[in-house]
């Protein structure tokens, strides 16, 4: 499933463009197979856990591609993409740690 993933996203990318297919080929395409294996191992509460990391974990990502976004405009390479790491980790580890982990409902 995964390769069919990654197969359909690089065939429509002429047809969707380079915004579109960047934003559909990363996370989704790693976070499904993930989800539907800890599910598998662990059940509902493992792969809500899963997609609780893989949602914080976005924000780091957003945020690295933002400072590469400006930074490579002005600044030499290695400093940016040292900034852009520095401020992705930072954010998804605070968010991490700030937000709860909540119990699944039982039901």
């Amino acid at each position: 499933m995964p390769t069919f993933l990654v197969v359909l996203v690089t065939g429509l990318a002429p047809h969707l463009g380079p915004d579109i297919s960047g934003i559909l080929a990363p996370i989704p395409v790693l976070a499904w197979p993930l989800t539907v294996f800890a599910h598998m191992q662990g059940g509902a509460p493992q792969a809500a856990l899963l997609i609780r990391g893989n949602v914080i974990s976005g924000f780091g990502v957003l945020l690295f591609y933002i400072v590469l976004y400006y930074g490579l405009r002005t600044e030499h390479g290695l400093a940016t993409f040292g900034l852009a790491i520095a401020v992705s980790v930072v954010v998804a580890a605070g968010l991490a740690r700030l937000l709860p982990v909540r119990p699944p409902k039982a039901g």
